[in-house]
């Protein structure tokens, strides 16, 4: 009887079909399924592992820039929308909309307030909840402080007013910020997650998946690849670190720079010295991952391990790479990017139509 490739519980006759690539990242003609993994294995990944990557991830803002997505994402947690713009909405964090319907992505400010002690100091934010009567000591009344409030409507901004006024704080609006909108009418936005623990297992798995498609259900059963199977299922640490973030382009067509494409590129190969087995991963062609499947594969040695897909988000079809044998080789260098360490600021530019208000005190 087969077994499932996470748990290695026995298989049923009929389980539901694990996707790849979660299809919250896209639908494709002939989609990459599996029928190896259990169902209570898959309803798992989709209430966490998946869950964290749509919701909490980069990638996930990129669901909805690229129309795959409604809803709604962004907030003073896990992933930042902040405003790019140089001056009195600089560090606003926003919400991004996204209306697949109409193919409409907004920027949304979140209620919050501004401050600084002097003209020539940067704005600092802070929540409601972060309103104190400390706020009320840092800032006091008759000194060089200036405070700014920011609301997506008049009726937040009255609210956050109330709220300084409960707490010592007696503000009185004198102006109207300007909205940050640039000539093309669109606001640009610094983007900064975490890189979360759950975050790097969904990216595990996808790799994981990858390779048991590619290769099938009985090579990844393997004893060798319990280190990976643990840590994707479970959250176990593998003893060498499993998923490693890239600046650089895998693709030997994007090595001097140039982007090729902005679907996902999916591939197995053996790591440089040919003793690790690793998957490499980028979703959208944006961040890009490599992820150890096995550190120190004890079978045999085989030279047609290397294979690749590439995800086209335009006509919606999968197609081999045509020249994985020409990808850069992966070199497994150690690690500079921890679980809790900030992956990096990237800049993100969403149009937006929203009349963004705002106060100056």
């Amino acid at each position: 009887m087969s077994a499932c490739i996470y748990c290695r519980e026995p298989l049923p006759s009929s389980v539901p079909p694990e996707h790849v690539i979660p299809q919250s990242f896209g639908t494709f003609h002939g989609n990459l399924t599996l029928h190896c993994v259990c169902e209570s294995c898959n309803r798992f990944f989709g209430g966490t592992l998946e869950w964290a990557l749509q919701r909490d991830s980069i990638e996930g803002a990129l669901r909805l820039q690229y129309g795959l997505a409604d809803g709604t994402l962004g907030g003073f947690k896990s992933l930042e929308f902040k405003v790019a713009d140089e001056g009195s909405w600089e560090g606003v964090c926003v919400k991004i909309k996204a209306d697949k319907r109409k193919k409409t992505v907004e920027a949304v400010p979140i209620p919050q307030v501004g401050a600084r002690r002097n003209a020539t100091d940067e704005w600092e934010w802070y929540t409601p909840k972060e309103i104190t009567p400390e706020f009320a000591r840092k800032y006091p009344k008759g000194s060089s402080s200036e405070i700014q409030v920011v609301g997506s409507s008049l009726k937040e901004q009255k609210g956050l007013i109330r709220i300084l006024k409960k707490n010592g704080v007696d503000f009185h609006p004198k102006r109207q910020m300007k909205p940050p909108f640039g000539p093309d009418g669109k606001v640009g936005t610094n983007l900064v997650a975490l890189f979360a623990e759950q975050i790097q297992r969904c990216i595990a798995k996808i790799g994981f998946n990858y390779l048991a498609k590619v290769r099938g259900a009985e090579f990844v059963l393997h004893s060798d690849f319990d280190d990976i199977r643990a840590y994707v299922r479970y959250g176990t640490k593998p003893r060498v670190k499993a998923v490693r973030p890239l600046k650089a382009s895998f693709l030997a067509e994007e090595r001097h720079g140039q982007v090729v494409t902005r679907g996902h590129i999916l591939r197995v190969d053996w790591s440089a010295e040919k003793q690790s087995i690793v998957a490499q991963i980028a979703l959208f062609n944006t961040m890009k991952y490599t992820v150890v499947l096995c550190n120190r594969y004890r079978g045999i040695w085989t030279p047609d391990l290397a294979q690749g897909h590439h995800f086209d988000l335009d006509n919606r079809r999968i197609e081999p790479l045509q020249r994985t044998g020409l990808a850069i080789p992966v070199l497994l260098v150690p690690p500079r990017i921890s679980p809790i360490t900030k992956s990096g600021t990237r800049r993100v530019v969403l149009p937006s139509n929203l009349d963004i208000q705002g106060l100056v005190f």
